[in-house]
């Protein structure tokens, strides 16, 4: 069924584009087919003086597992690795900043997780191995509260102005510079 050329608007009132718009699409190339598998030489066949050049380096297949269940053929790790004491320790500080969180210092802040999402809090409450933080605003879906367990929070940023005696009740030592 033959179509009329569609024209816009614009182009219609200029008969050089309008002419332009009604010429055909010359033909492109046809896209190219792959050669079948069976007809294509084997690698180890080719010597790199019959490899083209600029074609893909030949990748080495490695060779097939075993079959049958590979838990028996895999030799099992000498020592299991234990969980990282580090992380244990984070988690065990942050607790200890949050069960412990000095009166003179306001109970805000922002929080950074370990995936680097800040999350401004303006309270909060501890359990077990987590904090419930009250959201200073509510989050793009309307959530106003997180529970975050201890193990994943990266950072905690002070948003009020603080003295050094402050953060000496907190337990920090040292000073600031003057």
């Amino acid at each position: 069924m033959p179509t009329a050329p569609i024209t816009a608007p614009a182009i219609a009132n200029s008969p050089a584009a309008a002419a332009a718009i009604r010429q055909p699409v010359p033909a492109t190339k046809p896209f190219p087919t792959a050669t079948p598998v069976a007809q294509r030489p084997a690698a180890a066949a080719l010597s790199p003086a019959a490899i083209p050049p600029g074609a893909p380096p030949v990748r080495q297949m490695s060779p097939a597992p075993p079959a049958g269940n590979l838990a028996k053929t895999s030799p099992a790790p000498a020592t299991v690795p234990a969980i990282s004491s580090p992380a244990n320790g984070a988690a065990e500080t942050w607790k200890t900043v949050f069960t412990a969180w000095p009166k003179e210092i306001p109970r805000r802040g922002v929080l950074v997780n370990s995936l680097d999402e800040q999350t401004p809090f303006k309270g909060f409450m501890t359990r077990g191995e987590t904090v419930l933080l009250q959201r200073s605003n509510p989050d793009t879906l309307g959530a106003r509260f997180l529970i975050i367990p201890f193990a994943e929070i990266a950072i905690v940023k002070f948003i009020d102005p603080l003295t050094e005696a402050t953060f000496h009740k907190a337990g920090f030592v040292g000073e600031f510079a003057p």
